[in-house]
Order: C-alpha cells, then sequence, then structure tokens
C-alpha cells in the first residue's frame, strides 16, 4: 500500500493540475487507479533488476491514453523479470497477474 506521504503528494500533485502521476523507486508495484480527473500510479515495481523471485521481480508495462487533459484509458500489461529482463506474462499467468495487480487498488483510496 502507498504511504501516507505518497497519498499526500499524490493529492497535492492532482489539485495542482497534474493529469498522469507515476511514482517510482518503490520496487514494489502498488496500486493505480483515478484520483478525481488525474490518473495515479504510486509504483510500477522494477523494471531491470536482478531479482531472485517474489515482489521484487513482478512489473509490467502501463500505458496511459491521454486526449487533452482527459485520460481516456489505461493498461497495464503485466510481465515478470527474469535475469535482469522482463517478459511479458500471457495466459493464465497474465490474467492472474492482472486481477492481482487490479486488486492492489483496494489500499489506496483511487477507482477504476
Amino acid at each position: 500500500c502507498p504511504s501516507g506521504a505518497q497519498t499526500d503528494l499524490a493529492r497535492r500533485l492532482a489539485d495542482a493540475g497534474a493529469d498522469v502521476i507515476v511514482g517510482g523507486h518503490a520496487h514494489r508495484r502498488q496500486g493505480a487507479g483515478r484520483l478525481g480527473n488525474a490518473f495515479v500510479a504510486y509504483g510500477l515495481g522494477n523494471f531491470i533488476w536482478y531479482s531472485p523471485g517474489g515482489p521484487g521481480a513482478q512489473t509490467g508495462i502501463l500505458t496511459v491514453t491521454v486526449t487533452g487533459r482527459e485520460i481516456d484509458s489505461y493498461t497495464w500489461q503485466p510481465a515478470v523479470i527474469r535475469d535482469g529482463i522482463p517478459g511479458l506474462l500471457d495466459g493464465q499467468a497474465a490474467t492472474d497477474a492482472l486481477a492481482e495487480w487490479e486488486g492492489l487498488r483496494g489500499c489506496t483510496g483511487l477507482t477504476p
């Protein structure tokens, strides 16, 4: 879950007019979604990293589509890091990882 400092900063940035807010350096995936008119992703995890597995190896590609000041859509393509290189998941592994990523939103106060 994002820390109080992360949620406070996201709120301040959104209130100041930011449309897309993406956090970094958490080394773990954290929830994402809408905060009013803004889109917030608290943490995307690592991307290229030598991880023995577990949460530090879970990653993905976030795509946010924006027209003007409007967030049209966002997608998450789940991946896992093996030997320091991310690889996209497919099939049931991708479906399960996407559901897990969407579940991370539960403790953020964000909406889908």
